[in-house]
């Protein structure tokens, strides 16, 4: 007579939003410089059940694809060898068991980074949580059982930086695409300089009298070069043409003061054309 145990992994991972995680972060970013070598990360168990936590640093960073939606990507090798922050980050400890709406803190020790050129280097932080092991049942039987575990994942960034940094912004002319239920202001931006840009885009969209038609204020990370989709209610639009005012700046809730790189806020105005509205 045997017991067989079946077990079924679901993985979910969350970028940076704790709405359906096991678990809490905060603050929700970990910045390090040669100046702070030294930061904590607070990790919350939010549910009523024991918890098992594992901490590990990957490198990856947040990219538009070809419809201008956020991504993060992982696997790229040429800008992982010139700006990965991990190799250069130690963090424990690594694992954790953390008792119902238990806490602790995470220590991330920034090491020397020797030679390396000015700039901001950068990688993902992956929190997962999951049940405990638990002891396995070896009583004698002939029935067959099945256990569910649940892995939930959420992702943080990693900042570090190393003597001047700076940024640099262009802005190309925008263009717009239509959906079912929304108008996409495309945004192509050009990236310099030897820093990501983490910051905010205020965009405001009138129509040819003047009046606003629709606005938003978004957190927009630009880690390199890319084309990024800001989405409006379709029902506001009308076929025509449209002005679209435009502001950048390094204003950023999550970017404590001594971390935002220098940048002056960049305003843009141009004229897009809605077409195909039915």
């Amino acid at each position: 007579m045997f017991r067989i145990v079946l077990i079924a992994l679901i993985s979910l991972i969350l970028f940076g939003s704790e709405a359906l995680s096991q678990v809490g972060l905060y603050p929700q970013a970990v910045f390090l410089n040669m100046r702070n070598r030294a930061s904590n990360l607070k990790v919350l168990n939010m549910t009523e059940e024991t918890k098992e936590i594992i901490i590990d640093m990957k490198f990856g960073f947040p990219q538009y694809d070809s419809l201008g939606n956020y991504d993060l990507v992982y696997g790229d090798s040429l800008p992982e060898a010139k700006w990965s922050a991990v190799p250069f980050v130690r963090v424990f400890p690594k694992r954790l068991l953390l008792k119902g709406k238990e806490d602790q803190v995470v220590k991330f020790m920034l090491g020397n980074m020797g030679d390396l050129p000015d700039g901001t280097y950068f990688g993902r932080i992956h929190v997962l949580s999951k049940k405990p092991p638990a002891e396995i049942d070896t009583t004698p039987t002939d029935k067959i059982s099945a256990q569910l575990d649940v892995h939930f994942t959420l992702v943080s960034a990693l900042i570090v930086e190393k003597g001047k940094t700076n940024c640099e912004i262009s802005i190309s002319p925008a263009w717009t695409t239509i959906d079912s239920s929304k108008v996409n202001i495309m945004l192509p931006v050009e990236k310099g300089g030897n820093s990501p840009f983490l910051g905010t885009t205020e965009m405001r969209v009138m129509d040819i009298s003047g009046n606003i038609v629709a606005e938003t204020k978004e957190m927009t990370p630009y880690y390199s070069s890319g084309t990024r989709s800001f989405k409006f209610d379709k029902n506001l639009f009308r076929n025509g043409k449209y002005k679209v005012e435009l502001t950048m700046s390094n204003e950023h809730k999550d970017v404590p003061d001594d971390f935002k790189v220098p940048f002056e806020p960049l305003t843009e105005n141009f004229i897009v054309e809605v077409d195909g509205i039915e």
